[in-house]
């Protein structure tokens, strides 16, 4: 019994000390480091830094669009004042549809911006004229019809006067425009009523154009008084009949200059010299310097005009306006 004893105890001291160097050999050998792996396997982080890499350029490229969308937008409001300058220097209203991105806006703005020819002026140049130092631009002005007798024929309506449209004097033919009336200097050209009163006389199918201080002719219900920005004018016109006759008129420190009407067949023709007139003493009055009667020798900055026919004598039709330059 005591034989069998000794020997289970020195099998299980020879079992302990082998399994002591198993133990130590595999750790020695790394086997933990191995068991670590085995259970926690190693995460690879290339895809990682990839994916940051690709999402780091698509937010710079973001940025960068963000910044190319301003400068578009700053060009954008520069085109667009470009266009508003252009459009109200042509008086040409502009129509444009909005799209869908700033792109398309300043490519569509800049596409319908009208382009100059080589004939067309470009606007606000000087363009010398017979008779002008300035550039003949429109000007804005009101219209009024102040009066029509009910029996007078049918003459068409002014329209705002454009000294453009007639920057020469309508002695000559001027575009679309034949010649129209007669610059006759024998026929009371330059100053006119020394003390400012007297009668203004007017032949059939002649007109009259005065400038003044101060104009007032009760018959046709002209009075205007001039200051020192605006002027006046008054166009007479005798349709037909006998010489037009109007007495006690006052027409101060003025200038005046008649002449034949070269066509008033019809009361078309007789608007149309009218208007020509109208056209062009307009932009004398307003455009070119010493040009009329104003206290500035600049011209004047506003002129109240008003335009008669007359015929047998008496009043057929009156037009009124204020004109801008």
């Amino acid at each position: 019994m005591k034989k069998w004893l000794i020997l289970v105890t020195v099998l299980g001291v020879l079992v302990l000390g082998i399994v002591c160097w198993g133990i130590l050999d595999w750790v020695r050998t790394g086997g933990p480091a191995d068991l670590i792996a085995v259970m926690r396997p190693e995460v690879d982080l290339e895809p990682l830094q990839s994916g940051f890499e690709a999402q780091s350029q698509t937010i710079n490229a973001l940025v960068g669009s963000v910044e190319s969308q301003g400068e578009q937008l700053g060009d954008l409001v520069e085109t667009v004042d470009n266009l508003v300058e252009l459009s109200e220097a042509t008086q040409t209203p502009w129509i444009i549809e909005v799209p869908v991105t700033v792109t398309e806006v300043i490519t569509q703005v800049i596409t319908t911006t009208p382009k100059p020819s080589a004939n067309t002026p470009v606007p606000h140049a000087p363009t010398a004229t017979s008779d002008s130092v300035a550039a003949a631009r429109p000007g804005i002005s009101t219209v009024s019809l102040v009066f029509k007798a009910s029996d007078s024929l049918n003459y068409p309506n002014l329209v705002a006067p454009d000294y453009s449209r007639q920057s020469v004097f309508p002695d000559v033919p001027n575009g679309t425009r034949p010649a129209l009336v007669a610059y006759e200097l024998p026929f009371e050209d330059g100053d006119y009523f020394e003390d400012g009163h007297g009668d203004i006389d007017l032949p059939q199918y002649y007109y009259r154009v005065m400038t003044a201080g101060r104009i007032m002719i009760d018959q046709l219900g002209v009075d205007c008084t001039a200051s020192e920005t605006k002027g006046c004018a008054a166009i007479l016109i005798n349709h037909f009949g006998p010489t037009a006759m109007f007495r006690n008129a006052l027409v101060d420190n003025g200038f005046t200059i008649a002449g034949r009407v070269f066509d008033m067949n019809s009361p078309e023709l007789t608007t149309l010299a009218g208007q020509a007139l109208l056209d062009h003493y307009m932009g004398r009055m307003t455009q070119v310097a010493d040009g009329a009667n104003c206290g500035v020798i600049s011209a004047c900055v506003q002129v109240e005009w008003h335009v008669v026919v007359v015929g047998n004598n008496t009043l057929q039709v009156h037009w009124t306006g204020l004109y801008s330059r």
